[in-house]
């Protein structure tokens, strides 16, 4: 559930306009190119000659994000102990519905399982969990080897809205991902996150993503997320959020995203754009980003950002990172009507996991 609860989100939201809010996190990366970098659909050689720019992937999968949680720091020692431990961790995420005892189910001589199953749907997170990635993450050999895996949540209720997605894989090797010893206290973060692991998958065949979130549901999500996170940060309150989002082709997307509010008692509105165009190399490439005022207060406040954030047009990063460097993305196709629909496909370089 913790990739449903962050990359959903990041998906359906960073991907569309985190390349404004996305770049903010890479500022130390290395410099874009100095002309605008839009791939042609069909020249991947293309996109190899402008380069990757950021090592960072737009969605980054390495630091647990997408993995299937642990409710202990340590593998589990037989299918009782997996099954209670996930189930411990999902119910630590989400209320589940009334009539599901725990939403994991798993087959087969343990640690060589035939099937690990998980389903959230009707599932609604709690108000007060936040997920969270490992910021010194360690990867260890030991792990699983499942031939088929399947997450699905269909839907996934949260407090501003739902999201569909639903995930298959086979011949999946998953390793556990655990915080380094003392990172969490050195960060200065909870101390349980030391205590935390999660299964990621390393090696798979066959694999698939189906996401998808309505344009509504998608809507209220800005609006409660930009209110709740932003407040009254800098003499700023937001009112309102809008944006419209859409897709030319099934390796583009481009937003735009409205914000209106009052910075102290000045009406201060705003607008962000933003596009992300994928190559046959699965680079996504950043254009079209700009930030522009509607009003008096909007006009000052763009006048600002709109200068810090061109440094990030054209650039290119990597679609997505895996643990361990050998699951890629083979194919994508993102489509715009009332929702927004993406379709992933993905495998490890050696087409399977260990024992296939």
């Amino acid at each position: 559930m913790d990739f449903q609860l962050r990359s959903s989100r990041f998906i359906a939201i960073a991907i569309a306009l985190g390349l404004v809010v996305g770049c903010q996190s890479s500022s130390k990366q290395s410099k874009p190119p100095p002309e605008p970098a839009k791939p042609a659909a069909n020249d991947p050689a293309a996109a190899v000659n402008r380069g990757t720019v950021n090592a960072k992937a737009l969605i980054d999968f390495t630091r647990g994000t997408g993995g299937f949680p642990l409710a202990g720091d340590s593998l589990p020692a037989s299918i009782d102990e997996l099954i209670a431990s996930m189930t411990k961790a999902y119910r630590q995420r989400a209320d589940l519905p009334p009539d599901v005892q725990s939403p994991v189910v798993a087959t087969g001589d343990y640690p060589n399982l035939d099937l690990l199953r998980i389903d959230m749907t009707g599932a609604r997170v709690k108000p007060d969990f936040k997920p969270k990635s490992f910021q010194s993450p360690t990867r260890e050999s030991n792990g699983l080897h499942v031939k088929r895996v399947e997450y699905v949540a269909r839907p996934l209720q949260y407090v501003d809205g739902k999201t569909y997605l639903s995930i298959t894989a086979d011949d999946v090797t998953l390793n556990l991902l655990r915080a380094k010893p003392g990172a969490a206290k050195a960060k200065g973060a909870d101390a349980q996150d030391d205590n935390a692991a999660t299964l990621v998958m390393t090696e798979a065949s066959n694999g698939r993503a189906l996401f998808e979130v309505a344009i509504a549901d998608l809507r209220t999500m800005f609006r409660m997320t930009a209110k709740s996170g932003t407040g009254n940060r800098g003499g700023y309150v937001v009112r309102n959020v809008d944006f419209a989002v859409k897709s030319d082709d099934p390796r583009s997307l481009s937003c735009e995203m409205r914000v209106s509010g009052f910075w102290f008692v000045l009406p201060t509105s705003f607008a962000f754009t933003g596009r992300v165009d994928v190559d046959d190399n699965f680079n996504a490439h950043l254009s079209n980003i700009s930030c522009h005022g509607t009003d008096v207060g909007g006009l000052l406040f763009a006048g600002i950002v709109d200068n810090a954030i061109k440094k990030y047009e054209g650039r290119v990063m990597p679609l997505a990172s895996f643990p361990g460097g050998k699951i890629q993305v083979r194919d994508l196709a993102i489509s715009v009507d009332d929702a927004v629909h993406i379709d992933i496909a993905f495998s490890s370089l050696s087409g399977a996991g260990k024992g296939s």
